[in-house]
């Protein structure tokens, strides 16, 4: 007797796979929590991640995943050609970019059109539609479907909506319907309202088509749609037509795009057209465009009205625009508002500009709290800012650490830091790495850093590359690094020529630039011209104080500059003795102060005999506080002196108590 054969092995661990299995619930809708674990999950699973990105927010990702199978068995494998017909027209549509819902008699007619031929018309019943939709319109899973209906009213189909699964598979899949799409997109232009013509038009721009995408938008443009004219203004500018430009955002503008005077102010300042510029940015700003408030503001800037800068800036920040909190605590900053240029840098990092965490870094670094500077860089590098990243390496080059400076220079200097490169060279050459530093340099100076074209300059000629070496430096000098012009200027004087570097000075005192003129004062001093820094001075001070504060800045640092030289000083001493004492007093205090600390204290008891002999107070107070810093007892009795001998009962009262103030010896 045969028996049926029983695998008892397999038996008995299927009956205990059942005692130990547990049955999991489902929800329908992910709660945010499961959902964020979700997006979590998506990045290691295609499946999930697609599912997230089609759930959007509402979380129906178990349904999605459910139905995603048998939606595209429906689409792959239709049991109802007209159906199928009508689903397909219906995801060309979307693919088109016609604005979903799609209404039932357009689809009809699409259908008819396009995706019948000649004998499924021939044979298609009267309501051949109805059956088509209906098959389309039927759930796959649950209330998952291919198409879904939006109705308004009770028994009225309003439209469809297709699912977005088979949106994507579509237009992932391979296929030869490229004529049909295009004849179905020229179709839609003609027949669709002028809104629906705007996403058509930009459906087909973002394909390449750019006739397809132009004539939508001319149909919806010639319908009223600002945004069609807007898209045509911009469309115009990518071929480099002028006029259209033009045309395009005056009538966008006065349709109520406000971003198309933004544009308009953004053609103006790039052609230099600057009072149409500020004209167009202010019909803009007045409409509340934040950007337009903030181009205004670096316009004005550009154009040195720092005031109406500040105003715009002010107003963008207030609304929220974190580049013009950024621009706004730049000008503070440089104005002496220091407590509120750090709020804004720190409320515009907190909002996450890179900038303002590198900014923050800075000025960290240059009160000392290192640890707050490192804490802004690495949060800035965090976000690949270059800036941030050149802060961190700046600091470990500070400690000494090259490997790690060098690690971050050259992360900056891949991400386009500029002055990494530089920085990088520099710390190279400390570490003997000479040949790696020269290419570091050359990559900074080909990029277009003028202190990396004098570092290079400075290494080629230590190598005797001359040629080479005084063509970068001539580069940095003429794009005014200092630097570069100092090297120069050493080497012409060196070779006997003063005439290039006397130029150079006297063009940086007419330009007023003070950094410059100052150094290569104290080159042209050291080399024995103190002569020509002093004659420069004269005039400088005849004038300083009348005309601008950075006059009286450059003409005060040049006095320190002429006292590091014996000759320069003795010519320093002779025009504080015969000076007017009415030119340029503040400077003269300056002058006499140098003076006092390179061991030539008499010409300020000179100036204060001549002072005190004019009878003018003034004079005796500034200097009586000069000689109480200077401890000097000694000058503060024979002021007091000439004081009584005067009859200055006021000014000899005032010096005693400073004397008075004084520590004996």
């Amino acid at each position: 007797m045969e028996v049926a054969s029983v695998d008892l092995e397999g038996q008995f661990l299927a009956n205990d796979l059942t005692k130990v299995a547990r049955t999991f619930f489902l929800a329908s809708q992910f709660s945010e929590r499961e959902l964020a674990r979700a997006k979590v999950k998506a990045a290691l699973d295609p499946r999930i991640a697609q599912a997230v990105d089609l759930a959007g927010n509402d979380g129906h990702l178990t349904r999605i995943l459910a139905a995603a199978p048998a939606l595209l068995l429906k689409l792959t494998s239709p049991d109802d050609d007209l159906g199928h017909a009508v689903l397909t027209a219906a995801i060309d549509f979307r693919s088109v970019g016609y604005p979903p819902p799609v209404a039932p008699d357009l689809l009809a007619k699409v259908v008819e059109r396009f995706y019948m031929d000649d004998n499924q018309r021939l044979s298609a019943s009267r309501d051949w539609f109805k059956g088509a939709l209906s098959w389309a319109l039927h759930p796959v899973s649950g209330d998952v479907r291919a198409l879904q209906p939006a109705a308004s009213q009770v028994g009225r189909l309003d439209g469809v909506f297709v699912s977005d699964i088979l949106v994507e598979f579509a237009q992932k899949a391979v296929g030869g319907h490229g004529t049909r799409l295009a004849s179905v997109r020229d179709y839609l232009i003609d027949e669709s309202a002028a809104g629906s013509c705007v996403s058509i038009g930009w459906a087909a721009y973002q394909e390449g088509m750019t006739s397809a995408c132009r004539r939508a938008w001319l149909k919806a443009a010639e319908g009223g749609e600002s945004a069609a004219m807007y898209n045509l203004a911009k469309l115009a500018e990518q071929e480099g037509n002028r006029d259209d430009f033009l045309h395009w955002h005056k009538k966008s503008w006065e349709s109520g795009q406000t971003d198309s005077a933004t544009e308009l102010g953004l053609h103006f300042q790039q052609t230099a057209n600057n009072s149409e510029a500020e004209a167009w940015y202010r019909r803009a700003a007045d409409n509340g465009s934040q950007r337009a408030m903030f181009n205004l503001g670096i316009l004005y800037t550009d154009l040195g009205k720092e005031s109406e800068a500040v105003e715009f800036y002010e107003r963008a920040a207030s609304l929220g625009d974190v580049d013009s909190e950024v621009n706004l605590a730049y000008i503070l900053r440089k104005k002496g508002d220091l407590e509120r240029s750090e709020t804004l840098y720190r409320s515009a990092a907190n909002a996450g500009s890179a900038l303002a965490m590198s900014n923050l870094g800075v000025i960290a670094k240059k009160r000392g709290d290192i640890d707050e500077a490192t804490s802004w860089f690495t949060r800035a590098a965090h976000q690949s800012y270059p800036g941030g990243m050149l802060g961190l390496g700046n600091i470990a080059g500070d400690r000494g650490d090259v490997d790690e400076a060098i690690r971050w220079y050259t992360d900056a200097a891949k991400l386009g830091e500029i002055k990494a490169h530089n920085n990088l060279g520099r710390i190279l050459e400390r570490a003997g790495r000479t040949q790696a530093a020269l290419q570091s340099y050359e990559a900074g100076a080909r990029a277009g850093d003028s202190r990396a074209m004098a570092n290079l300059g400075i290494s080629l000629l230590r190598i005797e590359r001359l040629e080479e070496g005084l063509d970068w430096l001539q580069r940095s000098h003429d794009q005014g690094c200092p630097l570069g012009t100092l090297t120069l200027a050493k080497i012409y004087l060196a070779c006997g020529n003063d005439e290039i570097p006397v130029g150079w000075f006297r063009d940086s005192i007419s330009e007023l630039n003070v950094t410059l003129a100052v150094i290569l004062s104290f080159v042209l001093v050291k080399r024995l011209r103190a002569s020509v820094v002093l004659r420069e001075f004269v005039g400088l001070a005849a004038v300083a104080g009348h005309i601008s504060s950075k006059k009286s800045l450059l003409a005060a640092m040049l006095i320190s500059s002429l006292v590091q030289d014996s000759t320069g000083a003795e010519l320093l001493e002779a025009w504080v003795t015969e000076v007017d004492l009415e030119e340029s007093r503040g400077l003269l205090l300056i002058a006499c102060q140098a003076l006092r600390h390179v061991g030539r204290p008499e010409s300020s008891r000179v100036v204060v005999r001549r002072s005190v002999s004019t009878g003018d107070l003034d004079w005796v107070y500034g200097f009586g506080i000069m000689l109480v810093h200077a401890m000097d007892r000694e000058g503060l009795d024979e002021l007091a002196g000439w004081c009584r001998s005067r009859g200055f009962t006021e000014a000899e009262a005032r010096v005693e108590r400073m004397l008075a103030e004084l520590p004996r010896s």
